[in-house]
């Protein structure tokens, strides 16, 4: 009896602060980092390539599509037997090639969100360089690894920065000779005064 009336104040006083934080952190919650993700059994999802993703769904569209015409080609070619196997050839044949089409539409439109996210992502950066004074970069090669190895190499401008700290001013050169000259006046006179002591 008495365990129960424990489990019962201590559930009450969890929901009592729940509910208060919950009151309390209203404008807090907007303003707090987006959870974490978390995988079935509790690891951090990881990012997913998007180039890896693009590629085996490629490769997974193909084999459909490839699976699709040879069943095809054993329906024209008569080694199917008549009846119920030819009604679930065409059957199936009609599903590989609506599931590859379908799979080449999703990796269209992965391609076409990366393209977005490359876009903004040299936008942003861009930006940064205009603020900071410099040149905005070069936009990547393209054409993977090929288009790297055969793309006419771009020569890099040196930046704002780079270009003051090398630049050279007569004036103040002439400025240090003459602070020069004028320590070595008063070097002169302070001997001279000294030797006049003496």
């Amino acid at each position: 009896m008495e365990e129960e009336k424990k489990n019962v104040e201590i559930e009450e006083t969890e929901e009592t602060t729940e509910a208060v934080s919950d009151a309390g952190s209203g404008e807090e919650a907007s303003e707090e980092a987006p959870k974490e993700r978390r995988g079935l059994f509790g690891a951090k999802k990881r990012e997913r390539n998007e180039g890896t993703v693009l590629m085996l769904y490629t490769v997974a569209a193909v084999y459909l599509f490839y699976s699709s015409f040879s069943t095809i080609s054993d329906l024209v070619n008569g080694k199917v037997e008549a009846g119920r196997d030819t009604v679930i050839s065409v059957i199936f044949a009609v599903i590989f090639a609506a599931a590859a089409a379908w799979i080449l539409f999703t990796a269209w439109k992965i391609k076409k969100t990366m393209k977005e996210k490359e876009r903004e992502e040299q936008e942003r950066l861009a930006e940064e360089a205009r603020e900071n004074g410099e040149e905005p970069p070069a936009p990547p090669v393209k054409g993977g690894v090929l288009g790297a190895m055969f793309a006419k190499p771009q020569i890099e401008q040196p930046s704002v920065a780079s270009r003051a700290s090398v630049y050279y001013n007569p004036a103040e050169e002439e400025e240090a000779e003459g602070e020069e000259e004028e320590s070595e006046g008063t070097e002169d006179a302070t001997e001279e005064t000294a030797s006049g002591r003496e």
